[in-house]
């Protein structure tokens, strides 16, 4: 009786262990790598076009629908603030909505990787806006103190029709640590 109980005892110890193990692996960080995506109703990614170390890409939905996504600079250094514009200059009657969320991605390895916001971000309200044709509008996104030597580009959400949702992507900037 109790030599069935000591086996039983070790079998689920051993059992246990070997669960214990594959939970660990299960558990590390992996690193995850964004391509740029193709969109709804494109059959290729949109190309990237190299000037002056500036990487301009435009989706499909921003030039056909002539919405533009600009940083006020392409170069950053310590605290200074990033600042953007959104303007639709298409002539159809439908509104462009969009939050203050948005995602900054760095270039590694020739690969655009999301980037963390850092423990000192100081985060975004969730307002709503909307851009009839031909307006504009000019927001502050954030400092980019938090962000290491390198070059970057931020994607920015927006809805069409209520339901759909396409990125806008803007040129890439560099920031610079001295």
């Amino acid at each position: 009786m109790y030599v069935r109980m000591i086996l039983f005892i070790v079998s689920c110890l051993l059992v246990m262990t070997g669960c214990m193990k594959e939970q660990e692996k299960e558990n590390k960080i992996q690193s995850i790598t964004l391509i740029n995506t193709v969109h709804k109703g494109e059959n290729q990614p949109p190309k990237m076009i190299f000037v002056d170390e500036v990487i301009r890409l435009k989706s499909k939905f921003q030039k056909e629908q002539d919405i533009t996504f600009e940083l006020t600079k392409r170069e950053y250094e310590g605290n200074e603030m990033l600042q953007y514009t959104i303007e639709n200059k298409s002539d159809n009657s439908i509104p462009v909505g969009f939050d203050e969320g948005y995602m900054i991605e760095v270039l590694e390895n020739q690969k655009w990787v999301s980037v963390s916001f850092g423990r000192n971000y100081d985060g975004f309200f969730m307002a709503g806006y909307s851009l009839k044709d031909g307006q504009k509008f000019t927001k502050d996104l954030s400092k980019v103190k938090w962000l290491d030597t390198g070059k970057y580009r931020v994607v920015k959400s927006v809805f069409i029709n209520k339901d759909e949702r396409v990125d806008l992507i803007s040129d890439s900037f560099n920031v610079i640590k001295k």
